[in-house]
């Protein structure tokens, strides 16, 4: 039983990490990562949090174990638990997820790294992702049979190496005379088999239909 005890204690030491990697894989697209790389970040997070749990509720563990002896002799072990103490270590993970995964998704701690000429780096997984997510307006998508089709961008794969963009009130572009030709329905879905060659953003909406009433 004491080995269980401590195995369950490991465990139990490690979860809130987990959590919180849990919560920012889930939000956030990121570059293929290693078990171990996975293991180390959430071994990060664990002593993160528990350093603040060790600030906001003390350094004793919210579940403990004894040992009860009865008059025969027999021993059993018991658990106690303190209820606020684990709802506490139950939100630091999920509120640390959560900071993190704003902060990597707006860059905003690697923009000050760069301004501070530490690095170079952004915390998105690629230029597609960073392209995408600070730039707005209307796109001109080149294919790679040479039809150009235009919209607003809408949606957009996580994955640079399987680009897919959704593309909503779209028009193709007449690649002789310049004009749009509306494509019906809410859009347009390009895949990687589309062949995605160049993806331009333009300043004038020109493709944006005006909604009824303005």
């Amino acid at each position: 039983m004491p080995g269980t005890m401590q195995a369950l204690a490991v465990l139990f030491f490690l979860l809130p990490g987990f959590l919180a990697a849990y919560i920012l894989q889930t939000l956030v697209p990121r570059p293929k990562q290693t078990d171990l790389d996975k293991i180390i970040e959430a071994l990060i997070f664990s002593f993160v949090i528990y350093l603040a749990s060790a600030l906001i509720i003390g350094t004793k563990l919210p579940v403990s174990w004894h040992v009860e002896t009865d008059p025969s002799g027999n021993s059993t072990y018991a658990i106690g638990a303190s209820w606020w103490k684990l709802l506490t270590l139950l939100a630091l993970p999920i509120v640390l997820g959560f900071v993190v995964a704003f902060l990597m998704q707006r860059d905003y701690f690697l923009r000050a790294m760069r301004w501070a000429k530490l690095t170079n780096r952004t915390s998105r997984a690629s230029t597609w992702n960073d392209v995408l997510q600070d730039v707005d307006g209307v796109a001109q998508i080149e294919l790679a049979d040479g039809r150009s089709v235009m919209g607003w961008v809408l949606y957009y794969s996580d994955d640079a190496d399987d680009p897919s963009i959704f593309l909503q009130r779209a028009a193709w572009v007449n690649a002789e005379t310049n004009e749009l030709e509306p494509i019906p329905g809410p859009g347009i879905l390009l895949t990687k088999e589309a062949g995605i060659r160049s993806v331009m953003f333009l300043d004038t909406p020109t493709v944006r239909n005006q909604p009824e009433g303005e």
